[in-house]
């Protein structure tokens, strides 16, 4: 809600998630409500409507010139537990190596 996943890692490319948003959900009556799968701002659901016009990354017509810029621009910190998550999370589930276990509890 009100803003998009980010781009800066596992394998994520911001013009495949312009096309997949405008050409994808966007393209959706104005009145379908979205859940995101997680929301920091406590709101549990929007519009597609709303996303059109107040999301800070896609909305407001921006181009995907725009939103590349925007998201090459984030300049978001590196997250402390992604080297343990991204290799579950490209295996559905937990590795069985002492690397990862290691990682994950540090």
């Amino acid at each position: 809600i009100r803003g998009c996943r980010r781009t800066d890692f596992q394998q994520g490319d911001s013009h495949v998630l312009y096309k997949s948003v405008t050409e994808g959900l966007f393209v959706l009556p104005a009145d379908c409500l979205v859940y995101p799968a997680h929301d920091y701002q406590g709101r549990s659901n929007s519009s597609i409507s709303e996303e059109r016009v107040v999301n800070a990354r896609l909305g407001e017509g921006k181009t995907e010139e725009q939103f590349v810029a925007i998201m090459k621009n984030l300049n978001l910190p590196y997250p402390k537990k992604i080297d343990a998550s991204l290799p579950a999370n490209l295996l559905c589930g937990y590795p069985d190596d002492a690397s990862w276990k290691a990682a994950a509890t540090a």
